[in-house]
Formats: structure tokens, sequence, C-alpha cells
């Protein structure tokens, strides 16, 4: 059995996948973002998060808030983008 390949990992797309991905794209909901969810989604995949792949989830969100680092223990940068998180 062939096993699919991980994309998971990166918010970059292969560009084996591009086509077929901008194919299955043409049904999916199209969604509006502010300026700032623009920025972030920007900085996101320019690697400006690192080690950030996408959104904090609940548990990762918590962690940065309380001890500056991810769920899993991995230290959160600290930026002038995020200002939030140094309260």
């Amino acid at each position: 059995m062939k096993k699919t390949p991980d994309y998971s990992e990166s918010l970059l797309v292969h560009f084996r996948r591009v086509e077929s991905l901008k194919e299955a794209a043409l049904d999916y909901p199209s969604i509006s973002l502010n300026k700032r969810q623009l920025c972030d989604l920007e900085l996101l995949l320019n690697r400006a998060f690192y080690p950030l792949r996408g959104y904090l989830n609940q548990a990762d969100y918590h962690a940065v808030l309380k001890e500056m680092r991810l769920a899993d223990g991995t230290l959160r940068h600290l930026t002038k983008r995020n200002p939030g998180l140094f309260r």
C-alpha cells in the first residue's frame, strides 16, 4: 500500500499539489480577513512566527499566556508583533 505523504508540516504547498488544491478550493467557502489577520497569515507563511506552523490551539494559547512556551515546552519567541503576550 502506498503511503500518502504528510503535508501538514508546512503552510506552504508542495508544487506537485498546487493544481489539485486550486481545483478543490473552488468548492470551498470564501472568507474575508481583516488587516491584522492578513498580517498574521503573512508572518506565518514567511516563518516570522517560527516555531509556529499555524494558529495556536487552546492548549498552546494558555501555555503561552502562562509560561511563554508552547504546550510541548517549546520556547515561544518574543516579537513586537504580539505585545499582548507580554502582560
